[in-house]
């Protein structure tokens, strides 16, 4: 079990800060591993303890608050350096009913 806290700063002014506990279940796709969340599957690529979001900008929908938002991811980035803690950190650009908002994710979790 883990926690994602998540930073949206939108061109209209609004922004805002939420922290959700969550469950990350990933599985194996060719030599990475892969995540999906909402409505995005997200494949990463593994060197050493450190997994990297393959095909950055990678652009999906979601979503968020009841409504759907285009979200493009255009870093993420895990680490896990003994198998049992795994942190990480995201960021990206959101439209969500036609206002353009940037957006930073990070994860800490542990199982």
């Amino acid at each position: 079990m883990g926690t994602e806290t998540t930073t949206v700063t939108c061109e209209d002014g609004e922004s805002g800060t939420s922290s959700e506990p969550s469950m990350l279940t990933f599985g194996v796709e060719g030599s990475g591993v892969e995540y999906t969340s909402g409505g995005c599957t997200l494949v990463f690529s593994v060197t050493g303890d450190t997994a990297t979001l393959s095909n950055v900008p990678f652009t999906c929908t979601e979503t968020v608050n009841g409504s759907m938002a285009d979200l493009t991811f255009t870093t993420y980035t895990l680490t896990s350096s003994n198998g049992t803690t795994l942190s990480g950190s995201a960021s990206g650009t959101g439209m969500l009913e036609g206002v353009t908002c940037t957006f930073t994710v990070t994860l800490m979790s542990s199982r």
